[in-house]
């Protein structure tokens, strides 16, 4: 049936004017909010120690900690040479598990690119398929989400290892992925050896991925106990990229997040013990802080984010951000959040080379102000509905040839196949 019009057209309007409402009530909030960042009457230390306590007592909270740059201060774009700098990115594209679907399997496509300022961009492509192990746990599609993630990581840290030349971290790789049954190593002999001849030797290499540094997906109380193995391995990546030198970065374009506006509930002069329950500037979001002074190009102080559960993460791996405005109208702001683990954070001269960094890459393509080589990450890895149908026929084949059973749409599905049919013999 068609949607019903008329009644959505009377929720449309009432909708729209409780959106205004909103978000005038909002802005005055805002307001208040960058009040409280120019003018924050408690030293770093101070908003450090409220932040310390707010993490100690309530389990849920999740928000900013200053380091010891001023809240309010701009850093402009940074004079840094990129020559010889390497730039990697990995990203993830996957197929979930249908449970309607003739065959029950997941799949992760991974792209990775390599480049600099003088080479063209080489990129290679990774596949592996889950089956079996998809009948062994719950939560069947989380777990292939946490693969994706994991093997961005995993990927990024095997391409570095492989351009530096470094044999103890390509081994404990392996074994790493021999434990989850995928095996990078085996890509055409011809591209490894292009990725280990593309800069032999960088001055820096800089490994992005498009997202949060950290690792999301279903923790072990909610019933997933796959996110603490997915999680050792996870931390273990990042590590290897430490060990090798490489600046692991998260981008997220146009974030919603409200880390910074969390911390300075805290400060505000009548700021409430902070709850679950009380959010008193709910629906303010950190990047509304600086639209209307941040110029082009430059960045936010650095803060750490901070919350019970990233005690899980060493010390030297937990995520720190800041906010980048990759726009170039003074007028028309652009705002992304930069992640970066804290070894990072603390070495001014990587923050000003990620920086650096990023706005290169977001000027390679006029007009598309996101980092050129991530886009090319997502082009290699996206898995298309076509990719999708020759998978589920190739495992289709291979399950026949062994005895198994091939077709096992539910009655749902069939009853929605039966259904499209119909519709599209009426036409």
């Amino acid at each position: 049936m068609p949607v019903d019009f008329a009644t959505l057209k009377a929720q449309v309007s009432q909708k729209a004017a409780d959106y205004k409402n909103r978000v005038e009530r909002i802005q005055t909030l805002l307001e208040r909010a960058r009040h409280t960042l120019r003018h924050a009457h408690l030293s770093l230390a101070d908003i450090r120690s409220r932040v310390e306590t707010a993490v100690k007592q309530n389990k849920g909270w999740r928000g900013a900690m200053p380091t010891k740059e001023p809240l309010g201060k701009g850093f402009p774009p940074p004079e840094v040479s990129l020559e010889g700098v390497v730039v990697l990115a990995a990203d993830g594209s996957q197929i979930n598990p249908d449970p309607h679907g003739e065959v029950y399997f997941g799949l992760v496509n991974l792209g990775l690119v390599a480049m600099d300022r003088g080479q063209t961009p080489i990129t290679l492509v990774r596949s592996h398929l889950l089956l079996s192990e998809l009948h062994e746990r719950e939560g069947f599609e989380a777990s292939v989400l946490l693969r994706r993630d994991l093997y961005e990581r995993l990927g990024l840290a095997w391409a570095a290892a492989l351009i530096h030349g470094n044999q103890d971290t390509l081994h404990a790789l392996e074994s790493t992925f021999h434990n989850l049954g995928w095996a990078p190593q085996g890509v055409q002999p011809a591209e490894v050896e292009r990725l280990k001849a593309f800069h032999p030797h960088p001055t820096r290499v800089v490994a992005l991925t498009d997202g949060p540094l950290e690792l999301w997906g279903p923790r072990r109380e909610e019933g997933y106990g796959d996110f603490q193995k997915s999680l050792a391995h996870y931390k273990q990546a990042l590590k290897h990229l430490q060990d090798l030198g490489v600046a692991p970065v998260g981008y997220v374009d146009n974030p919603r997040a409200d880390l910074v506006v969390r911390m300075l509930e805290l400060v505000a002069e009548d700021g409430a013990p902070p709850s679950d329950a009380h959010h008193p500037w709910a629906g303010v979001r950190d990047q509304d802080l600086w639209v209307e002074w941040l110029p082009p190009g430059h960045r936010t102080a650095l803060f750490q984010i901070r919350a019970q559960y990233l005690e899980e993460y060493e010390e030297a791996l937990r995520p720190h951000f800041f906010y980048l405005n990759v726009g170039l109208a003074q007028n028309k702001p652009i705002l992304a959040r930069v992640e970066l683990p804290a070894w990072v954070a603390q070495q001014p001269e990587a923050v000003d080379l990620v920086h650096a960094v990023l706005l290169w890459q977001g000027s390679i393509v006029p007009g598309r102000l996101y980092p050129y080589i991530l886009h090319r990450a997502h082009e290699t890895a996206v898995v298309t509905h076509e990719d999708r149908r020759q998978v589920t026929w190739m495992v289709q084949h291979a399950l026949l040839t062994k005895g198994l059973t091939a077709d096992r749409r539910s009655h749902k599905q069939r009853a929605k196949d039966d259904s499209a049919k119909r519709n599209h013999y009426e036409r």
